[in-house]
């Protein structure tokens, strides 16, 4: 079974889930797991090869203010060189990290499963069960049906959890 930073980071690349629904989750997380989740993400985007021109289009598109200094990072120092830099950054830079990481992995991995994965491929990442649109009062609603594994509680407190994923134990977010 897929972890739920996994299954989160990869359906964000992979447009199953907005990328704000990326924040919501990475907000939720202990500065322990936050950590844990920028190192996941550091190997997902470094496997990704992003080139000069996919790093230029996440500086572009990133959700946060073009002065963060993950992004300064970006445009300053080649893609190998930022990404150690950006990892490490301080706490309070995480949030910014974070986004504009995924951002690029986003990037980066769409093209990937455009080149190289256009006539199938073995990636386990690429081959995820689908998320669902559920049926009812949950309208709007993407409900994934990913058990939460440690974030279960976590994800119980955040505001974009509706009574019905409460229920049913998945993890939903508002579009």
């Amino acid at each position: 079974m897929f972890d739920a930073a996994f299954l989160m980071l990869n359906r964000i690349a992979q447009d199953q889930l907005p990328l704000s629904a990326g924040l919501t989750w990475f907000d939720a997380l202990t500065d322990e797991e936050q950590r844990a989740a920028m190192n996941e993400l550091h190997l997902y985007v470094h496997q990704s090869h992003p080139t000069p021109t996919m790093v230029q289009q996440a500086v572009a598109t990133a959700p946060i203010k073009r002065g963060a200094t993950p992004l300064a990072l970006l445009r300053a120092f080649p893609f190998h060189i930022a990404l150690p830099k950006i990892i490490s950054l301080r706490a309070d830079e995480r949030r910014n990290a974070f986004a504009a990481l995924l951002t690029l992995f986003r990037i980066a991995d769409t093209q990937r499963r455009i080149t190289s994965c256009q006539d199938g491929c073995s990636h386990d990442w690429h081959h995820l069960p689908p998320c669902r649109k559920p049926r009812g009062p949950a309208k709007g609603i993407i409900t994934c049906a990913i058990i939460l594994s440690l974030h279960y509680q976590r994800y119980l407190t955040t505001k974009h959890i509706s009574a019905r994923a409460k229920s049913d134990r998945r993890c939903t977010f508002g579009l």
